[in-house]
């Protein structure tokens, strides 16, 4: 397969809300768009293919579509707390 280029385009979309005065702050990620575009002589039916793998290993993808655990650990001055 021969590509003469390739380029990805990643939008994140965010929204704050509260105070973090009063301890009411929050964000949230509203959605996120990715685009692409290959330069290449190969049938739109082989970069389709090389497309649909791609997403199928992104572990970005993966992370933002499914739901994954999330670990949390804090250290102050070397020392484990809780937050």
């Amino acid at each position: 397969m021969v590509l003469g280029g390739a380029w990805v385009k990643v939008l994140a979309h965010f929204r704050e809300q509260g105070s973090v005065l009063r301890g009411t702050a929050e964000g949230h990620c509203t959605g996120s768009e990715v685009e692409m575009a290959f330069e290449s002589g190969e049938a739109e039916e082989t970069i389709a293919e090389l497309i649909r793998m791609a997403r199928q290993i992104c572990f970005t993808e993966s992370a933002l579509s499914k739901e994954v655990e999330l670990a949390h650990r804090y250290r102050l001055n070397g020392r484990a707390i809780d937050a």
